[in-house]
């Protein structure tokens, strides 16, 4: 919703990591390194849903690109070669869980971890955000990163993105706790 926001259109395509762990390789849950892939989203905002209808289609948009998920984004551009440049992503999150030992709870707040960026280090993407999920038996916050390329976005703008995006998503999390209000 924030990278709508920004481009003023009512959908926005991100890439996102997801784990892997769903890929069709036999014994791909005993594997002891990384099985990710990264993914490209597309969200629609409709105006017309109510806030836990529309999570609920996104929930479900989730879930019918499990089958999907290593297919990549290079074959994704072979196959549909009329999106290769809608492909060309410049945005990209990534979702950790909470700790092992902590339950995951959903985005219920925030917060910002201010730290230095480094200059010489290279940016696959203008503007990758990292959240990882605060515990669910405690007060305690989900924390957002934000990793970003300098020579593109300032540091003052990723700043004001991550308060809306933090914002949005506190907003939402609660208004879907409480009613089905419409997403507008």
């Amino acid at each position: 919703m924030v990278i709508a926001q920004y481009t003023g259109m009512e959908e926005s395509i991100y890439s996102m990591t997801v784990t892997g762990r769903s890929a069709p390789v036999k014994g791909v849950n005993h594997i002891i390194a990384p099985t990710i892939a990264t993914v490209p989203v597309r969200v629609r905002i409709d105006r017309a849903l109510g806030i836990r209808d529309y999570l609920s289609a996104l929930y479900n948009q989730a879930v019918g690109m499990i089958p999907f998920e290593h297919t990549g984004i290079r074959a994704i551009k072979d196959l549909l070669p009329n999106m290769a440049s809608t492909l060309e992503i410049n945005n990209h999150l990534v979702v950790q869980p909470a700790p092992e030992n902590d339950h995951m709870r959903g985005f219920l707040g925030m917060t910002l971890v201010e730290g230095k960026q480094r200059d010489d280090t290279f940016h696959s993407h203008a503007l990758t955000l990292e959240c990882q999920l605060g515990a669910n038996d405690s007060n305690a916050e989900g924390i957002i990163y934000a990793i970003f390329d300098n020579l593109v976005v300032s540091e003052e703008l990723v700043k004001a993105i991550l308060r809306q995006f933090a914002h949005i998503t506190e907003e939402l999390s609660l208004a879907a706790k409480n009613s089905n209000m419409p997403l507008s």
